[in-house]
């Protein structure tokens, strides 16, 4: 009986984390360096990341439950690992490859981070957390569009720091990036509106869906223009597979 207690408390630790992940990293913006946007997002993500980790090993030391990767996924995850750790070994400036920099904190230590909360979640996540983490995906968008939309109207609430020619900032540091991130929002939006049992909570999604479409077409951002339909175009298609379901 411990054993299952522990287990239930990492395992009520690794939805708080992804949760916090999902919400947190969008939004945050550090006000009091130079590098306000890209720098301090990537640091918060590595690090939530990582405890993550921690939780999920900790699960499974208590003998929580996880479900199994494809074999194939996992041999994808395995060669990008592979590629990268060459690549890294390989670089003129192998240190910078591996760390990144204070203005690109980018590096190989990141692009693992990615496949590491990709293994976490996907092994972990059941049908009720994913619709939370849903949820929590689906909510960042609001302030995002908000702040799109003011920054559009030409009213400036947050004293950002950018070089970029487009006013369409939001949270995110340039227009072409808060196009890519509602582009990605989009489907998930729709999705949200779809599954949701609610009419106000449905129609509540359909109008931010709405709003999303409206400030991607204000970054000007032709590559988010196309990967807004690519996106819904796949949903749609997903939607008509057999065997399809959101959770």
């Amino acid at each position: 009986m411990p054993l299952k207690s522990s287990a239930q408390t990492w395992r009520n630790r690794q939805e708080a984390t992804w949760l916090l992940l999902a919400l947190l990293t969008p939004l945050i913006v550090n006000l009091w360096v130079e590098q306000q946007f890209e720098a301090s997002k990537v640091w918060l993500l590595r690090t939530l990341i990582w405890a993550l980790a921690w939780f999920c090993l900790a699960d499974w030391l208590a003998g929580g439950r996880s479900t199994p990767l494809p074999s194939t996924i996992r041999e994808l995850m395995l060669a990008l690992l592979i590629v990268g750790a060459l690549a890294t070994a390989l670089s003129p400036y192998p240190w910078l490859a591996l760390v990144g920099s204070l203005e690109r904190a980018g590096g190989f230590i990141t692009q693992a981070s990615y496949v590491l909360l990709f293994a976490c979640v996907a092994t972990r996540i059941d049908g009720p957390q994913s619709q939370r983490l849903l949820t929590a995906l689906v909510i960042t968008a609001v302030p995002i569009v908000a702040l799109g939309l003011a920054q559009a109207a030409g009213w400036q609430p947050l004293p950002l720091l950018t070089d970029a020619r487009s006013p369409l900032t939001t949270t995110l540091g340039r227009a072409n990036f808060t196009g890519a991130y509602l582009a990605l929002m989009l489907p998930l939006t729709l999705t949200a509106a779809s599954e949701s049992g609610d009419r106000r909570r449905r129609g509540g999604y359909a109008v931010l869906a709405a709003l999303e479409l409206v400030v991607i077409g204000l970054t000007l951002a032709r590559a988010s223009w196309i990967a807004a339909v690519v996106g819904v175009a796949v949903l749609l298609w997903l939607r008509r597979a057999p065997g399809w379901t959101a959770r």
